[in-house]
C-alpha cells in the first residue's frame, strides 16, 4: 500500500489530509522516498517478497506519482526519478481501474466523511486525464485499462479476463 506505514508515508498522509502544506515537488520527493523504502526494505519490501516467491499487488505505484504530482510539477522529472531509480522495481503489469470522474466523486461522497487534497470533482477529472496521458508515454509498460463501473464481482471478472483471457 502506498503511502506506506514508514515515516515518509506518515508525512505524505498528513499532506494528503491537508494537515501539512507541501509543494508538488516536495510530495513527489516524499512519494519517491517512500516508494524506495517500499521496494527495498530488507524485512518486508517488495523485492524481499518477490525473492521469496510471493506475488505482489500494490494499490498504487509510480503511475500515481506521474498522474498526481505530474499535474503540478515537472512530469519528466517525476518520471525520470522513479523510472531510473535502481531501487524501484518495474511492475510486471499495471491494472488501471477506470471510472468516470462523476462516479468517483459519488463513491467518495458516500464512502468517507472527509476528502483528501486531490479529491475535488475538478481534480478527479484532471487526474484521470493525466493518467491516460501518462500511459501513452509508456508503451513498454504492460498497462491494462479496465472499466471499473459496476458491482465488485463484475469488475473482478473484467480484471480476471484482462489478465488471464
Amino acid at each position: 500500500c502506498e503511502p506506506t506505514q514508514y515515516a515518509t508515508g506518515g508525512l505524505i498522509r498528513d499532506a494528503l489530509g491537508g494537515l501539512t502544506v507541501r509543494t508538488p515537488a516536495e510530495l513527489a520527493g516524499l512519494f519517491l522516498t517512500d516508494r524506495i523504502a517500499h521496494c527495498a526494505n530488507p524485512v518486508n519490501g517488495i523485492k524481499k517478497m518477490l525473492e521469496s516467491g510471493a506475488y505482489v499487488i500494490c494499490d498504487r505505484y509510480y503511475y500515481s506519482s506521474f498522474a498526481y504530482q505530474g499535474m503540478d510539477t515537472n512530469l519528466k522529472w517525476v518520471m525520470d526519478a522513479n523510472l531510473n531509480c535502481p531501487e524501484i522495481i518495474k511492475p510486471g503489469v499495471c491494472v488501471f481501474l477506470d471510472v468516470p470522474p462523476n462516479i468517483c466523486d459519488t463513491r467518495i461522497k458516500s464512502g468517507r466523511a472527509s476528502r483528501e487534497i486531490y479529491e475535488s470533482a475538478d481534480k478527479i477529472k484532471k487526474v484521470r486525464s493525466k493518467y491516460l496521458d501518462v500511459f501513452s508515454l509508456l508503451p513498454d509498460h504492460n498497462i491494462k485499462i479496465v472499466n471499473a463501473v459496476g458491482e465488485v464481482e463484475e469488475v473482478a471478472e473484467r480484471i480476471y479476463k484482462e489478465l488471464f483471457g
